[in-house]
């Protein structure tokens, strides 16, 4: 397997998780506003799936920049050495 094809599972996989995520947040969305509110569990389920889903996305840019063979972006470089942007992990 080459380290393109890897890639591209990679990202293959990453997606197929965030549809995951996507289907779970679609069954939230009847949930009230209020009810919403008034529901911790469901906002710390709610704001974490869209946290990783975030975090997903930015490992899908990652991996296409390293297979178009551009440099990570320096801010990116920056957040890296402070921990404020890890791997993306699949369960």
């Amino acid at each position: 397997m080459t380290d393109r094809s890897i890639r591209v599972d990679r990202i293959v996989d990453i997606a197929e998780y965030i549809e995951e995520y996507l289907a779970v947040l679609s069954s939230k969305q009847a949930v009230d506003f209020d009810a919403y509110v008034a529901d911790r569990e469901l906002r710390d389920v709610v704001e974490r799936r869209f946290e990783t889903m975030t975090q997903a996305c930015l490992d899908i840019a990652r991996i296409l920049l390293v297979d178009l063979e551009y440099s990570v972006p320096e801010s990116e470089r920056r957040n890296r050495l402070r921990g404020a942007a890890r791997p993306f992990a699949l369960p």
